[in-house]
């Protein structure tokens, strides 16, 4: 039984040059056997913390809008004056409704100052996780990579930098920009 050919021996000569007919090149057969070094993973750790912090700034939004029409549970800041025992029920700071709307208040204070603290850094946390996979995926379409100079502002998280956004305010849009810096020069402003 003959021995088949090895198809890793670059001893022997391509398919494109038996003249088989395909009319494959040598470019398309490298790309076809190259094997990428590493694969895109999702980061779970990004998203949980995300939808952390999301939980955080959405109960002290919800709290401060419901404190602001009534206290929890209670159906108005107007005590019932009818009988002194439902104002003292009201205003008892252990069981009423002034003490529960007292804590629910301290509570939303702790989140909200949570949140404003850490926003910034959790959105360039955000922005550098997608700005590798945003490099990657564009290093694919040729049309459309981006350049090195453009590629090193990404990873330098150059959002932050504001040396680097005076240089792109200042003309340098074409060296230094990416629609990707864009939304994230958006994002970190909003969280500001």
């Amino acid at each position: 039984m003959p021995e088949e050919p090895d198809p890793r021996d670059d001893s022997l000569p391509s398919e494109s040059l038996m003249g088989n007919g395909e009319g494959r090149s040598s470019e398309e057969s490298a790309e076809k056997n190259r094997v990428p070094s590493d694969t895109l993973r999702r980061a779970p750790h990004i998203v949980i913390l995300a939808l952390l912090y999301a939980v955080v700034a959405i109960f002290s939004w919800a709290v401060l809008c419901i404190l602001t029409h009534r206290p929890i549970g209670a159906r108005s800041y107007q005590p019932n004056l009818g009988s002194k025992t439902e104002l003292e029920d009201y205003l008892d700071g252990a069981k009423g409704s002034f003490g529960t709307t007292e804590r629910l208040l301290r509570a939303c204070r702790v989140c909200q100052s949570l949140a404003s603290v850490l926003t910034i850094p959790l959105t360039s946390m955000v922005c550098s996780c997608a700005a590798v996979a945003f490099l990657q995926r564009r290093a694919k379409q040729s049309w459309h990579a981006p350049t090195l100079r453009q590629s090193m502002v990404l990873a330098d998280k150059g959002w932050s930098d504001p040396v680097l956004i005076a240089k792109i305010i200042a003309g340098g849009w074409k060296r230094y920009g990416s629609i990707f810096l864009v939304f994230a020069l958006v994002l970190n402003l909003i969280g500001e």
